[in-house]
């Protein structure tokens, strides 16, 4: 019952510092112009939030509530008074999706577009004094550019543990990861899309891992055996590519969840005791000679995954005699 109403009163003031937040109409940009602490307590409205219950807050309640919040309404806050003016810097989430743009959404398509929206990323980071331990980059339309490389290198030094990065696949374009990410040691959760992924030759895998995404990924096919022996924590694989893979050989001994949408010969299940969830489809309107592939039939499936309860598979996985 305590939990129940600690909840009820959080959710409270997230919304009440929302509606404190926008019924000054304050602009984004506007707010982001502002570098003189006094101009925000020149109002006597203003000034009188100083003093209020929401400000006097335990620390860790107030960090909750504006990791909340879209990042827009998040540095909003720094205008109610000086208490507020550095809080949403300290905050360790960061999120710049769609709700960022705002009523601009619709100008992100050229390449242009693209580098002008990563600057202005980049310097909202730079505003950031804290670790950043959750970034996510998620923006309809955006593509490819060097721009990017320059933020993974600023992230790699903000202590990065769970790391995001959606790229669109429209025009087919990927981006090259830089060496930068691969130095990210404590990524526990990594998601990404439309990127190439080719970690350098010194990389011994990230042993902190336990959950890894990977949309229209490019990455060599041979590397997966050895990144799963450097990630012994990896609890859930996501793959979903259209490279064609010739043998996925599966060694995780923690791996509870895996999906995997592609084009493949075999799936080896070398060491996976912990498998729950199975799913293995072939990607729509793919080729591929059916009497050249190897096949697995449902005894050898569930011999070598003992704690399968859940599995999902196309007629070209299953062969059943």
């Amino acid at each position: 019952m305590f939990y129940e109403i600690l909840g009820s009163y959080t959710l409270f003031l997230f919304w009440k510092i929302r509606f404190l937040v926008n019924s000054y109409l304050f602009d984004w940009w506007g707010c982001l112009r502002f570098q003189d602490s006094n101009y925000c307590c020149s109002n006597k409205s203003v000034r009188s939030l100083t003093s209020d219950r929401i400000s006097n807050l335990p620390s860790n309640v107030i960090e909750n509530i504006l990791m909340c919040l879209p990042i827009r309404d998040a540095a909003r806050t720094s205008i109610l008074s000086k208490t507020w003016w550095h809080k949403w810097v300290d905050v360790p989430q960061v999120v710049f999706d769609d709700t960022f743009l705002g009523n601009s959404q619709g100008l992100i398509q050229g390449s242009t577009s693209t580098e002008l929206l990563m600057k202005t990323v980049y310097e909202v980071l730079l505003l950031h004094f804290g670790p950043i331990h959750k970034f996510i980059l998620s923006i309809s339309g955006l593509k490819s550019c060097p721009e990017i490389d320059r933020l993974i290198l600023f992230l790699s030094k903000k202590d990065i543990r769970d790391f995001n990065l959606q790229i669109s696949s429209e025009d087919h374009r990927r981006h090259k990861l830089p060496s930068y990410l691969f130095s990210c040691l404590k990524l526990r959760y990594l998601k990404l899309r439309s990127c190439i992924f080719k970690p350098p030759p010194s990389f011994k895998g990230f042993s902190k891992l336990i959950s890894l995404e990977f949309r229209e990924v490019h990455f060599d096919a041979d590397f997966l055996k050895d990144f799963f022996t450097n990630c012994p924590l990896l609890e859930k694989l996501v793959l979903n590519r259209r490279v064609e893979i010739s043998c996925l050989e599966i060694n995780a001994p923690n791996l509870k969840l895996l999906h995997y949408n592609g084009v493949y010969e075999c799936i080896y299940f070398k060491n996976a005791p912990r498998l729950a969830e199975l799913s293995v489809y072939q990607t729509p309107g793919a080729e591929l000679d059916n009497e050249t592939r190897n096949h697995s039939s449902l005894i050898e499936v569930f011999s070598s995954l003992p704690a399968l309860e859940y599995l999902s598979v196309d007629y070209y996985f299953l062969e059943v005699t």
